[in-house]
């Protein structure tokens, strides 16, 4: 008997970090699936340039898509024409985005026009 409550314990468990896993909201692009509770984050791991990496996701994803980093979802825009779109015609829908800058700062390493600044941001506007 305490067997069989403890399997199925376990199976839902098991069901529950699956269903966390798969699903995610409706309104968000497409991305990598991830893993149960770390998300993406080993998407990261091993890599040197962490813009040159997202923007290879970029590329097989479309120019906007979505990452999960343990609970939290970040919407990736690349290119110039879907920042536009995002800042210009869209502006008010993303104005209440969470303030994650520590996070993407240390992601980011101060790297792309946006993050970066002084003679990197010289560097990288050529």
């Amino acid at each position: 008997m305490l067997y069989d409550l403890g399997a199925i314990f376990l199976f839902v468990i098991i069901f529950i970090f699956t269903y966390w896993w798969i699903t995610k909201p409706k309104n968000l692009p497409p991305g990598p699936l991830g893993l149960p509770i770390i998300g993406n984050i080993l998407e990261f791991r091993g890599k040197e340039n962490i813009a040159r990496h997202l923007k290879e996701l970029g590329r097989q994803y479309g120019d906007v898509y979505s990452l999960r980093i343990a609970s939290q979802y970040f919407i990736i825009v690349n290119g110039y024409e879907a920042i536009k779109e995002a800042y210009v015609h869209k502006g008010t829908e993303i104005m209440d985005r969470a303030n994650e800058t520590a996070l993407i700062l240390e992601l980011a390493q101060k790297k792309g026009i946006i993050m970066a600044n002084g003679a990197e941001w010289k560097e990288q506007r050529r």
